[in-house]
């Protein structure tokens, strides 16, 4: 049975060695947390564009980038992921943890919930009767 290490020294341990790079999709999570930051206060700085008398162009920007900057979760963009999920018997190794945007987190994370969903299934069921047939 696995047991759990240090999280906090593990997430360090990936941010050195990958520098905030995704594995998957090769974002640069880091710039990408510089870039949300600027857009946030540059929507603070120009928030009277949003008034009825304003240029179009600016404000439908404005608009744009409000909207893809809520869809980004406040904090880290990238996250330590296990390559294996621990529950499916992945160790809480350095080797076993990988850098992911926090998107390329999500498709992850959605097959893993699969996976461990259906051998979870499996499992219970027991294992299969063979009624003859080369047995």
């Amino acid at each position: 049975m696995n047991h759990r290490h240090n999280p906090t020294a593990l997430r360090a341990s990936t941010a050195r060695r990958d520098r905030g790079i995704c594995s998957s999709c090769g974002l640069d999570c880091g710039a990408l947390e510089v870039f949300r930051e600027a857009a946030f206060q540059w929507l603070l700085d120009t928030a009277p564009v949003f008034d009825r008398g304003a240029r179009p162009a600016w404000a439908h920007a404005q608009l744009a980038l409000l909207l893809h900057a809520a869809e980004m979760p406040m904090g880290p963009l990238w996250i330590a992921d296990h390559r294996v999920p621990f529950e499916m018997g992945g160790a809480d190794q350095l080797s076993n943890i990988q850098t992911l945007c926090w998107l390329c987190n999500k498709k992850k994370t959605r097959g893993d919930v699969w996976m461990i969903c259906k051998a979870q299934r499996i499992q219970a069921k027991g294992p299969r009767k063979h009624f003859g047939f080369g047995r």
